[in-house]
């Protein structure tokens, strides 16, 4: 799955000690969406949906080992650079048995 264009990510800064992808508003949106539509389980994503720590955070109740059932996607930039993201990379352990997208709206253009 592609979302956003090179040019929603003209600024961008890739910084390997940041737990968290901010994106622009409409590239945001389609990971969030894909997020909440595209969940490993049978009886769907809804049936697991729980609060997270932030007010903005999509969660589910799940198990480290459910990460092996979300896609690998990646973050295309300009010139031609990808950005590989497994499971591991987009979402994150806010408790134990809680996990949630680490993809968050910057509110503007750019990437971090």
């Amino acid at each position: 799955h592609t979302v956003g264009s090179p040019s929603d990510f003209s600024h961008s800064i890739v910084d390997s000690g940041t737990t968290f992808i901010y994106l622009p508003p409409t590239p945001y949106a389609a990971v969030r969406r894909l997020f909440q539509q595209s969940c490993p389980w049978p009886a769907g994503c809804a049936s697991r949906s729980v609060k997270g720590h932030y007010p903005d955070d999509f969660c589910y109740t799940m198990e480290e080992a459910d990460l092996g059932g979300f896609a690998n996607h990646s973050i295309r930039l300009g010139g031609g650079f990808e950005l590989p993201l497994t499971p591991r990379q987009y979402i994150y352990k806010d408790r134990p048995g809680v996990w949630c997208l680490g993809v968050f709206d910057n509110g503007h253009a750019g990437l971090v």
